[in-house]
């Protein structure tokens, strides 16, 4: 098959495919009042929605980038497609809390799959030297699913109720299937012969899931214990794939300092920054009872910024040292939070839509060139396995950003109802959120800016040569 027509029709079935994910885990936060309404959730609990989504993406990205990475990234896409499309359909039929989560966690499966293969496609697929704008526009369309999702998951949920903001996602399922199907006749494989890790990928999963459970509870005494031993069985984890001849993971990857200080950055910064269209969806839609559809044209200014700069970002980043361009856009997301923390009741609404304008600018400079930085620094072999680290890395970094905010809510307000009579604490839960996300950027930006200063000492040294 024509190499062209194969880049091309990977990046749009990885577009769509980004679109989608991206789409389904924004929307539902825009359904969380009306989904704790209708099953009587607490303030706590109505964050698990989300956060078992993000977690069980977290835990299965890496294992299932090696399993990937072996069967092919094709197939794999198209098996994780069809799990992503049979999820949302349990999703609408729950009726009860125990139902939605097992739904979530079968959907994110299937979202694992296609995180873990669409990236590697692109970079399997994909020249060099478009690489970048490749990466650009696959994270671009991302966050055009972003965008859409608090307009449209408000208008749908305020409309036609929560369960509509899945069903749309239907078609679009089906389309990204059969179109893998019939148009990509190429597959690409890694590590045919190599065997799988189980046990690694059974200690890893173990770990994590242990480890983001204590965080969300560090309130109480299991909380403590149970992110001490999520810590300690992730450094077993560690120990035993160094001395695994086929590791699921490989972690001399880490030896590369620009592969390293580039995902510190990414970890820190989805950490710092993810939280907020949650919080300031709270915060319209509770703190001064707006509608869920006004609230989602509000939240549509970070997502529509972001999906207008990552493009240009990312095809800058294949000229130019892509730390340079997450340096200064993280510098801009750290001033926009700083912004927001000072948000009350009484803000007007023009500082609240310019801050979160100036979050998307500086998130959109930041992500497609550090994406493009990880995947260029590590070899061919090892695609599967970066792609792997950046979905992990973005999902941890998620997963803590809400388990940061369900830990600073039970620290504060307790588990309860939210209701008018403890708004006074929810405002305040929000602003010390905010605040702990402003030192978690500054941290991204410190990565950022080392990892700036080595990769210059590196194209130093190669023009001397």
């Amino acid at each position: 098959m024509d190499s062209k027509k194969t880049y091309i029709y990977v990046i749009i079935i990885a577009v769509l495919a980004n679109f989608l994910a991206a789409y389904t885990s924004n929307t539902v936060v825009m359904a969380l009042p009306q989904i704790a309404y209708e099953l009587k959730l607490s303030n706590i609990m109505q964050n698990w929605i989300v956060t078992i989504y993000l977690i069980t993406i977290a835990v299965l990205s890496v294992p299932l980038g090696k399993i990937a990475s072996k069967k092919g990234f094709k197939r794999s896409f198209i098996f994780g497609s069809i799990i992503f499309f049979l999820g949302a359909i349990g999703t609408v039929l729950a009726s009860n809390i125990p139902t939605l989560f097992f739904f979530r966690i079968f959907q994110a499966i299937g979202a694992s799959f296609t995180f873990v293969c669409a990236l590697s496609m692109i970079v399997s697929a994909v020249p060099p030297n478009k690489r970048g704008a490749a990466i650009g526009i696959n994270i671009a369309s991302g966050h055009i699913g972003i965008s859409l999702a608090p307009v449209l998951g408000g208008f749908l949920t305020y409309n036609f109720g929560w369960r509509s903001i899945f069903i749309i996602t239907f078609p679009i399922s089906i389309l990204i299937i059969l179109f893998t199907i019939f148009k990509v006749k190429d597959e690409w494989t890694l590590g045919e012969d190599d065997k799988i890790d189980t046990i690694g990928g059974i200690v890893y999963a173990l770990g994590i899931t242990t480890f983001i459970y204590g965080f969300t509870t560090l309130n109480q005494l299991k909380g403590l214990i149970f992110t001490t031993i999520g810590i300690i069985i992730l450094l077993l984890f560690i120990i035993f794939e160094i001395k695994s001849e086929t590791p699921i993971f490989d972690i001399s990857l880490y030896k590369n300092k620009i592969f390293t200080l580039s995902n510190i950055a990414y970890l820190f910064s989805y950490i710092g920054v993810f939280a907020v269209t949650t919080i300031m969806n709270y915060h319209f839609q509770y703190i001064r009872s707006w509608n869920p559809d006004i609230t989602g044209l509000i939240l549509l200014a970070t997502p529509l910024t972001q999906s207008i700069i990552t493009p240009y970002s990312g095809r800058l980043s294949d000229r130019v040292n892509p730390q340079k361009l997450c340096s200064f856009g993280m510098f801009i997301v750290t001033i926009s939070l700083i912004i927001l923390v000072s948000v009350n009741s009484k803000t007007d609404l023009w500082i609240i839509v310019f801050a979160l304008a100036m979050e998307g600018l500086g998130y959109g400079l930041f992500l497609s060139p550090n994406t493009n930085s990880i995947m260029s620094s590590i070899p061919r072999e090892n695609t599967g396995m970066g792609s792997a680290a950046v979905t992990t890395i973005r999902m941890i970094g998620q997963t803590l950003s809400i388990g940061l905010l369900s830990l600073v809510f039970a620290i504060v307000m307790g588990n309860v109802l939210i209701s008018p009579k403890v708004y006074p604490e929810l405002a305040k839960s929000c602003q010390i959120t905010l605040i702990i996300g402003v030192v978690l950027t500054i941290i991204s930006l410190i990565a950022s800016l080392i990892s700036m200063k080595i990769n210059n000492k590196n194209s130093l040294k190669l023009s001397l040569n």
